[in-house]
């Protein structure tokens, strides 16, 4: 039964058409990238231009007083002041940032899972198979454990391709553009139990939008209530009731995967707790999804 709904999930034609979109549109990120990054580093600033900047004429006038102990010269401490305060951006690509950039595609992959699990239950209503599923296979709680499991495994794969693509896309303008340094163990360690938070909130939301569709029969459903909650529910409860904001899904999922819960007002919960809550709002609403599954009726 798992084998048929995973492969059921794998050959619709919306799941390979969105991949094949998100990926292009990583692969697209990763030119941008490449042709935005620069090869070599801030070069040094020539002392010249130091020297016939306004700030150091200003200081060598006396516009900043004396210089204070320690600092040298007059000619040196004005050189130190002008240097420091001109700025030259460092172009290159340093893949040591991939940790933060998994963080920030997790959100696209997390909403793109949420579609394609509400679009794989919401399909089978609306196309009328689920009761052909039942008619061969009449104990419901298979039938909607199986559909789970392809869900997680389909939201898991959909995760793993898009993340190794994208760190394949923007992989040369580390090489060529950029750096590699900093990737020691320690690195890798992180970078690993970010990749892991980050994949599991993509199949709880797979889930939950599977679970939703289930709820209302059809993929319009779960879109709806999705968009409904996230965008105008939470931001309500944020702005009437500020105190209930450690509770809201998306403050805590936040929490969860970036592993730093003090950058969400009013969190009072740890990376972990907010993990776990997350994990029971989306276990109760899986479990109402398949306690209506078992009671209707079908037709």
């Amino acid at each position: 039964m798992i084998a048929s709904e995973l492969l059921r999930y794998r050959s619709r034609r919306l799941v390979k058409w969105m991949t094949i979109l998100f990926a292009l549109g990583l692969a697209f990120s990763g030119f941008l990238v490449f042709i935005n990054s620069e090869a070599e580093g801030p070069a040094a600033i020539a002392t010249g231009a130091i020297e016939s900047s306004p700030l150091y004429e200003e200081c060598i006038s006396g516009g900043f007083g004396d210089p204070p102990p320690g600092a040298g010269s007059l000619e040196e401490f004005c050189f130190e002041i002008a240097r420091d305060s001109i700025f030259i951006e460092d172009k290159r690509f340093y893949f040591s940032d991939m940790d933060d950039i998994f963080m920030g595609v997790t959100v696209p992959v997390a909403l793109l899972a949420f579609f394609l699990g509400a679009s794989f239950m919401g399909a089978e209503w609306q196309k009328g198979t689920m009761t052909t599923t039942l008619t061969w296979e009449s104990r419901r709680w298979t039938v909607f454990a199986a559909k789970m499991a392809a869900v997680v495994a389909g939201s898991l794969v959909l995760f793993a391709v898009l993340q190794g693509l994208l760190a394949l896309f923007l992989l040369p303008s580390a090489l060529f553009r950029g750096s590699t340094a900093g990737l020691d163990a320690a690195w890798w360690q992180d970078t690993g139990a970010t990749l892991a938070r980050c994949a599991a909130a993509t199949v709880v939301a797979g889930v939950v939008g599977m679970s939703f569709a289930s709820l209302g029969r059809n993929t319009a459903a779960a879109l709806g209530i999705g968009f409904g909650y996230m965008v105008v529910l939470e931001n309500l409860i944020r702005a009437l009731k500020p105190q209930w904001q450690q509770w809201l899904v998306v403050d805590n999922i936040g929490a969860f995967v970036t592993e730093d819960p003090l950058s969400f007002p009013g969190m009072r919960h740890s990376a972990s707790s907010a993990g776990l809550l997350v994990l029971a709002y989306a276990t109760a609403i899986t479990v109402i999804a398949y306690g209506f599954f078992r009671a209707r009726d079908v037709t």
